[in-house]
């Protein structure tokens, strides 16, 4: 029922957040004017593209899903999610190099079923861990043990996603 909805949250820790929107958001909600009740301590919300390097966000910003972004809080926090109910599927373009990622849906998966569709060119995808503030074990594509690509992608987390060539990934 919780999917079906059409509302989310995502949640923050103290401290910097790497997370992503993981449905396309209704009209009105879909700018980075949600995140202006977080108490940022004065930072911006971050994004990156590995052309243009980092970039703030102004209020009036679109947040397309399948994107990481950075956003820093002074304390524990949520912020309300309100998605289309009848979304289109969109496209991810996966570009040679860095490029931040978040799953598309409701339901975590496996990294190498969410990352499938560039199968032949991600090589690993690094997560962030807020409550611990620090980076996480990096996924392998085809690795096993502690980088095993078994291992679930969360929606509302932002990942580092690097690749070896150019794809897409449709969510």
């Amino acid at each position: 029922l919780k999917s079906l909805s059409g509302n989310g949250a995502i949640l923050l820790h103290p401290g910097w957040n790497f997370v992503s929107v993981p449905r396309p958001l209704a009209l009105g909600s879909d700018t980075a004017s949600i995140f202006a009740g977080v108490s940022s301590g004065g930072h911006s919300i971050l994004t990156y593209n590995y052309s243009d390097g980092w970039k703030s966000l102004k209020a009036t910003d679109l947040l397309p899903i399948m994107t990481g972004y950075w956003i820093y809080s002074t304390k524990e926090d949520s912020v309300t999610l309100k998605y289309q109910l009848n979304p289109v599927p969109v496209k991810k373009e996966v570009i040679a190099g860095w490029n931040t990622y978040g799953i598309p849906g409701m339901d975590a998966a496996a990294a190498k079923d969410a990352l499938s569709p560039v199968k032949g060119v991600w090589k690993y995808v690094v997560g962030y861990d807020a409550t611990l503030q620090q980076y996480e074990t990096p996924i392998l594509n085809d690795g096993s043990g502690d980088q095993d690509d078994d291992r679930l992608l969360q929606p509302t987390r932002g990942y580092w996603l690097y690749s070896a060539g150019a794809g897409s990934i449709t969510g």
